[in-house]
C-alpha cells in the first residue's frame, strides 16, 4: 500500500503542476499563448515581458500555490502509513515536472523555478526565504532574472545543508532541482556568455 500511496503522490502534484497558469491566464485575459511570444516559455519572465505585471503577478501566485497544494495533500496521506514527507516531497516534485512538462499543454511548460521555490519553501522555510533574499538581491544588481533564478537555487543547495544536514531527502532534492533549472537555463547560460540575455524591464 506504500508504494501505491506514492505513486499517487507523485501523480497528484504532476497533475496539479502541470496546470499551466501562464498559459491559461495569457489565453483566457490577453488571447495569447505565451509559448509562442518571446522566450516562448509558459513562466513568469516571460509573462512579464509580453503580458506584463498583472498577468506576471497572477502566474506567479498559482505556480507558487500548484506546488504548496500539492505537498499540503500528500503530507497527511503519507503521514498514515508513516511516510507523511517523502509522500509530500515527492507530490511536490511531481509538481515540478509539471510545470516544466505539463500534460495538459503538449508538455511545454515553464523552467521550474517558481514551483521548486514552493516546493523549497516547504520543504524549509528558513533556507527559501534567505534563497529568496540573495535571488532578488542578484537580480537587482544584475537586472538578469536568469542568472538570479539560477544562482539563488545554487545557494539553496548550499544552505540546506546547514538547516537540514542530516535530512538526506531534503538535500538531494533540493540538488536535484537545483540542476534541473540550470539545465533548463541553457539557452539563457549561452546568451548570458553572448551578452545577448534580456535584462529585467526589457519588453520584447
Amino acid at each position: 500500500m506504500k508504494y501505491i500511496v506514492l505513486a499517487l503522490s507523485l501523480i497528484i502534484g504532476y497533475f496539479l503542476g502541470s496546470l499551466s497558469f501562464a498559459v491559461i491566464i495569457g489565453k483566457l485575459f490577453y488571447k495569447r499563448d505565451v509559448r509562442e511570444v518571446g522566450s516562448k516559455s509558459a513562466g513568469a519572465t516571460n509573462v512579464l515581458r509580453t503580458l506584463g505585471k498583472k498577468a506576471a503577478a497572477m502566474v506567479t501566485v498559482g505556480d507558487m500555490l500548484k506546488g504548496i497544494i500539492a505537498y499540503v495533500i500528500a503530507y497527511p496521506i503519507g503521514s498514515i502509513y508513516g511516510i507523511g514527507e517523502l509522500c509530500a516531497v515527492l507530490a511536490g516534485s511531481g509538481a515540478v515536472f509539471g510545470h516544466i512538462y505539463p500534460v495538459f499543454f503538449k508538455f511545454k511548460g515553464g523552467k521550474g523555478v517558481l514551483s521548486s521555490l514552493a516546493l523549497s519553501f516547504m520543504i524549509d522555510w528558513r533556507a527559501a526565504i534567505i534563497t529568496l533574499a540573495v535571488a532578488i538581491l542578484i537580480m537587482a544588481l544584475t537586472k538578469y532574472v536568469s542568472l538570479g533564478s539560477m544562482l539563488g537555487c545554487v545557494f539553496n543547495s548550499v544552505i540546506i545543508c546547514f538547516f537540514a544536514p542530516y535530512n538526506y531527502l531534503k538535500i538531494f532534492t533540493i540538488i536535484f532541482f537545483t540542476l534541473v533549472v540550470i539545465i533548463k537555463h541553457k539557452t539563457n547560460i549561452v546568451r548570458l556568455i553572448k551578452g545577448e540575455e534580456r535584462k529585467l524591464g526589457q519588453k520584447v
